[in-house]
């Protein structure tokens, strides 16, 4: 199967490097220059969760000399503050039989309306990956990705087909029936665990041995289960799972911060403060979370204009 993936940071190299191992031809759609030009030098540099190195080739194209794209699938794994502008340079040069979106929070739903394509997919990342350098993504935590048809799909179609390929005990795929309920799940995981852990500077483990920070996090699931209608008390055993799966990690909100770079804040905390509004609900601890990260991030802004 032809699969090009929309993004090569440590989500699209992941996908990139395990869609190689089962047998598919892969293209990744930089957006720089010169990522592409060391990605078909050199290979994607794949460090596996065991600590083992293995090598893929894989074309390469930055995102500015693209044209047309035809294959049998596209993934958009571009962070979810990017894919609107992605989607206004690309939309009308896909020649794809499905997409697939693997975003992080739940306001790229509203971007599927441009896609009349026969299967739209919406898959969540539970993987833990760290792209070390433009060709080397490391393999930091084992989880799963968990998928769902937004549109079309048949048992014999592309987006079936691909997830079916792999059998990796260390890349497992699940399918959802219900999309909806799939993203709200990691929505609530992401909420309860990125600004958390970005705003203390901590691993998410710490969210669990640290009494004051598990309050904290337990708060955070209540209200945004409120907003959601979601189980709270499944809601929180979820969110520990992910915690527990996941304590010697940084998340990627973490990183992002100490990089300086701008975070999926809106996408994600902003999303259930805008369905609070709308409910006319009061989510304090969400709101103090949004402005606290919302000032780190214009005072990193500010620092490095300087």
């Amino acid at each position: 199967m032809n699969v090009t993936i929309v993004g090569a940071g440590s989500i699209g190299l992941l996908i990139a490097a395990f869609s190689s191992k089962v047998g598919h031809k892969v293209t990744l759609i930089t957006n720089r220059e010169s990522q592409a030009q060391i990605l078909n030098e050199k290979g994607l540099i794949f460090k596996t969760n065991q600590g083992t190195v293995e090598k893929y080739r894989i074309e390469a194209v930055a995102v500015k000399e693209i044209e047309t794209i035809r294959t049998d699938c596209v993934i958009f794994a571009v962070k979810s503050y990017h894919l609107k502008q992605v989607l206004d340079r690309l939309s009308g040069s896909i020649q794809a039989k499905a997409v697939l979106f693997v975003q992080n929070g739940m306001s790229h739903i509203e971007c599927l309306s441009l896609f009349n394509h026969e299967e739209i997919g919406l898959a969540v990342v539970e993987h833990g990956a760290m792209r070390l350098e433009d060709n080397l993504v490391s393999h930091t935590g084992v989880g799963r990705i968990n998928w769902s048809i937004f549109q079309g799909s048949k048992e014999d179609s592309v987006l079936p087909n691909f997830f079916s390929k792999s059998e990796d005990v260390n890349f497992p795929f699940y399918h959802k029936k219900d999309w909806q309920k799939m993203l709200q799940t990691k929505l609530l995981v992401n909420v309860a665990i990125n600004p958390l852990t970005a705003l203390l500077q901590v691993k998410n483990g710490a969210l669990l041995t640290n009494d004051s920070y598990y309050k904290l996090m337990s708060e955070i699931v209540r209200e945004t289960v409120q907003v959601l209608g979601m189980n709270g008390k499944q809601g929180l055993e979820k969110v520990i799972e992910v915690c527990q799966a996941t304590k010697e990690n940084e998340s990627s909100m973490l990183r992002d911060r100490a990089k300086g770079q701008k975070t999926e804040l809106e996408a994600i905390v902003g999303y259930v403060i805008r369905k609070a509004n709308e409910q006319s609900q009061s989510v304090p601890s969400l709101f103090f979370l949004y402005e606290a990260i919302k000032g780190i991030e214009q005072q990193s802004f500010r620092g490095a204009g300087q």
